[in-house]
């Protein structure tokens, strides 16, 4: 008999010797949530085990009846008609949803584990018998929705958070992620701001664990380990010295004395200071080509309606500004990947950063593939998130105000004053851009140099498109959400009618494909 254990993480203690006893002394299947792998989608997993079981026994305290996930785990097995054993650890005030189906608990409170054994194993073979008369079908005719918990109380937010230290402190830094990763959405002027700091750490445990076990394999074989003192250099930088639990420091310095290599190459075991940045250096300075600011001068535009544009468009004034004169590089962008750009929290949005640590993304979706890494082709596989990341990166550098353009900023750029269909006018013309799977990738972001808007800016249709600074539900251009934002210009695989200057998309920020890049705009 397959049987699934529902429980609050704050009665465990009882919980694990009750599982540990019938394991022990029992032929049952037990399944609990100590047994979810850190691969797993954990909900999913937990659903399925409940679908697949042949009876939920639900362990019943006023902390489990409190939780949000408790409660969605007694209603799916009510929803799958599944045999529930409701066992009263302590009292409580018995579920309505099970006082109306009849369903008689079993009070355990202060018994010892052999009578709570007893207790349970009779109760299980008489549901058994009923299970084999028919009264509960093996297969249910349909599958009811999906139950999501949504912390939402300020207790449910507490749960989650203890949920995820737990997950963390067990091994499972997937499930731990995640966890947070919630907190940190429900409760961002409470422990939001905790549990986002708590991301950092979990990932940063778990990445810092696995380098430092393979320089240890290294370092434990004398076949190895000169290579595992230059992999204890590079550990050493990025970690520092604070975990060391097998002592490598001091084992490589013995061998490094002792054999022949060159000590001042090799014995570099301390970590090197960071250095900052000296002092502000132009943009034009810090990009390697083909790099240029177009100044755009002030002027107005029409935004076509849709997301937060009214029926009939919106006209909006627009501040003069400098705009990129191509999209970043990927020669370009490879700057901000070699500088840390995703380690440094500092140049991520607050969403950003969450997303981030959550996937465990360290470079764009398809870096260094080469039909996309060509230096002078546009920068692709990049959210929304990386693109603000990488002007602020580069506004620390250079000094210099620099982020994404607004929509309207970008149709200024691309329309001048004459609202033109296309860059260069009013007509499509196929030698001046790519679009339409014509190449089949992108094109060298100099290759149209006859595309060009007004104001010399180029590529601005097809080839990418390109992320811009506006939220597109609210027509807000600060960074406070995880709201769709807008992207411009169309693609090389989209069809001219969406090449034009005032065509007008809404992705959701964290979205990475081949047709995504970015430009830069500049106000200062």
């Amino acid at each position: 008999m397959r049987l699934f254990l529902s429980y609050s993480h704050d009665d465990q203690a009882w919980v694990y010797d009750f599982w540990r006893a019938l394991q022990e002394q029992t032929n049952y299947h037990i399944w609990l949530d100590r047994r979810l792998v850190p691969a797993s989608d954990w909900w999913q997993t937990i659903l399925q085990n409940i679908e697949e079981c042949d009876c939920l026994v639900a362990v019943l305290t006023p902390h489990a009846l409190e939780s949000i996930f408790c409660a969605a785990e007694l209603d799916y097995a009510l929803a799958l008609n599944k045999p529930i054993l409701p066992l009263l650890l302590k009292q409580c005030d018995y579920p309505d949803k099970l006082n109306v189906k009849h369903i008689q608990y079993e009070f355990i409170g202060g018994m010892a584990m052999d009578r709570v054994l007893l207790r349970v194993t009779v109760a299980l073979t008489e549901l058994q018998m009923k299970i084999a008369s028919g009264i509960y079908p093996s297969q249910y005719a349909s599958r009811p929705d999906v139950p999501t918990p949504k912390p939402s109380q300020p207790d449910h937010i507490f749960e989650v958070f203890a949920m995820a230290e737990e997950a963390a402190a067990h091994g499972n830094p997937t499930l731990a992620l995640e966890l947070f990763h919630k907190v940190a959405l429900s409760d961002p002027d409470g422990l939001g701001p905790v549990a986002s700091q708590r991301m950092v750490e979990v990932r940063l445990d778990h990445d810092r664990g696995i380098a430092y076990s393979q320089v240890l394999r290294l370092a434990n074989d004398p076949a190895t380990r000169r290579g595992a003192v230059a992999a204890w250099q590079v550990y050493v930088k990025k970690y520092g010295l604070n975990y060391d639990p097998n002592g490598l420091a001091q084992l490589l310095s013995s061998y490094v004395r002792t054999s022949a290599i060159d000590t001042a190459s090799f014995l570099a075991i301390t970590p090197t200071p960071e250095t900052p940045y000296p002092h502000p250096v132009p943009s034009k300075h810090t990009l390697p080509p083909p790099f240029g600011w177009c100044d755009i001068p002030a002027g107005r535009v029409t935004l076509e309606e849709g997301g937060y544009v009214p029926r009939g468009g919106l006209t909006m004034d627009v501040d003069p500004f400098q705009i990129g004169q191509y999209p970043v590089t990927v020669e370009q962008y490879s700057l901000f990947v070699q500088a840390g750009g995703y380690d440094k929290q500092e140049y991520w949005t607050t969403e950003g950063w969450n997303w981030r640590i959550l996937k465990g993304i360290e470079k764009p979706r398809v870096w260094k593939e080469p039909n996309w890494h060509l230096p002078d082709h546009p920068i692709v596989g990049v959210s929304w998130f990386e693109a603000v990341a990488f002007g602020q990166w580069l506004s620390t550098i250079t000094g210099e105000t620099i982020c994404l353009p607004t929509e309207q900023q970008w149709q200024r750029a691309a329309q001048g004053d004459d609202e033109r269909l296309y860059p260069w006018g009013n007509m499509m013309d196929e030698n001046r851009c790519n679009f339409s799977n014509i190449t089949g990738h992108t094109t060298s972001v100099t290759q149209y140099p006859s595309g060009a808007s007004p104001y010399g800016v180029v590529d601005m249709s097809g080839n990418v498109w390109e992320w811009c600074q506006t939220d597109g539900i609210t027509g807000r251009q600060d960074h406070a959400s995880a709201n769709n934002r807008v992207l411009r210009g169309g693609a090389w695989d989209y069809r001219q009618v969406v090449a034009t200057t005032t065509v007008r998309l809404n992705y959701f920020p964290s979205f990475r494909y081949t047709l995504v890049g970015f430009r830069l705009a500049c106000l200062s």
